[in-house]
This record gives C-alpha cells, structure tokens and sequence, in this order.
C-alpha cells in the first residue's frame, strides 16, 4: 500500500526511529484491518460506546465543535496535532502527529463523504489503538507469541509510563478494565488496543 510517509527500508543499517517503527505498524495494522473487515468490525461493533467518546469530545472541545458534527480534513488533521499536545514526543516526534492524522484520514473517512461521522470514528480510533498495541508488542513480546505475559507486560510497564505522571496504580486499574477474559498476568492485541483506548481517556479527562 502507499502512504504518505516514507516506510522503513529494508536492509537499513541504522536502528529504527521512533517514527519508522510507528509507521511500520501502521501498515500491518491496515493490511489486517483490510483483510480481515468483518472480525475487526466485529469487535469494534462490540465495545461500548463509552470507549471512543473520551477523545470525540477532546477533539470537539479543541477544535471548539458541537459534539454531533463531524470531522472535515483539516478538522481530522487538528485532532491530531491536539493529540500531540498531549502526548508530545514519547513515542514518535511531535511533527509526525499532523503527517499521521493526515494518512488516517484516507482509511478514517470510510464512505468517502468527506467528513469522518461517530461511526466512522469508532473504527479509526480502534485501528489507532491497534497500531499502539502492535507497537507495544514490536517493542516487547519476546517471543513472539502474540500474547503478553507478566513478565513482558511489567517490562512494557516500567519502559512506557516510567516518565509519565500516572500513578502506576491507575495504570494497574485501567489493564484490569481491558480485560476481555478476566486473566489480568496475559495480554492479546485486543486487550493492549483496549488498554491504549483506555489510557487515552484517562489523559484527556485530566487534561480538561
């Protein structure tokens, strides 16, 4: 697929940047997303609404929107670039946020109508999340089993949040409320895309 960002070139002697590997998940994300619509619209269908409404009002609130309107382009591009305000460069540097809601967009706006509605945005925030948790697993399931045990996850624990301002008792509460099968020591892709959505809300509802 083509996006418009570069990808990660293969046989690249350097280590990844942050942004590479981001991008790189973006990719395996879509792919599987398309590939496999009707399990991962299965699932988003699935979750509550409760879940997505946290960062559709952030980004409505921002952008100084009713909550019912949709999101244009360049409304979609500022949710981003509110997004980085609050996430800054943690994870991919604070100019890549804009170049990253601006590629979004093109899967986002799934009925080509121009605007990006709440059921739209359900599922982007949802292939959002997954790109998180597939980087999360990139960068920390050692074996690569698709499943995060409690040793990988205290790892993710204490390299990811070690210099945010969150009480790592809040970041315990919100796994366990990810949790699709109640076993809080193994995680799936599912759960870390719930756990991402889940912290997002948590940030955003301190950041107001």
């Amino acid at each position: 697929m083509k996006l418009g960002f570069s990808l990660l070139a293969v046989g690249n002697a350097q280590p990844p940047t942050p942004n590479q590997i981001f991008e790189k998940a973006y990719v395996e994300v879509v792919d599987y997303v398309s590939e496999n619509w009707g399990t991962f619209q299965a699932f988003v269908d699935s979750l509550d609404d409760s879940n997505f409404e946290p960062v559709w009002d952030f980004c409505h609130d921002k952008l100084e929107l009713d909550d019912d309107v949709g999101l244009d382009h360049d409304s979609f591009i500022g949710c981003g670039k509110a997004f980085g305000v609050i996430f800054g460069d943690a994870h991919i540097s604070f100019p890549f946020w804009e170049t990253f809601f601006d590629v979004l967009w093109k899967k986002a706006d799934w009925d080509q109508s121009g605007e990006v509605i709440w059921r739209e945005w359900r599922y982007a925030e949802a292939v959002f999340a997954g790109v998180y948790s597939k980087v999360t697993f990139d960068r920390n399931d050692g074996n690569n089993d698709q499943v995060m045990d409690s040793k990988e996850l205290n790892s993710f624990g204490g390299s990811d949040f070690a210099d945010r301002k969150v009480e790592r008792e809040a970041i315990y509460d919100i796994w366990k409320q990810s949790q699709l099968d109640g076993d809080e020591e193994n995680g799936d892709m599912r759960e870390m895309s719930l756990f991402w959505m889940n912290f997002w809300n948590l940030l955003v509802n301190e950041f107001e």
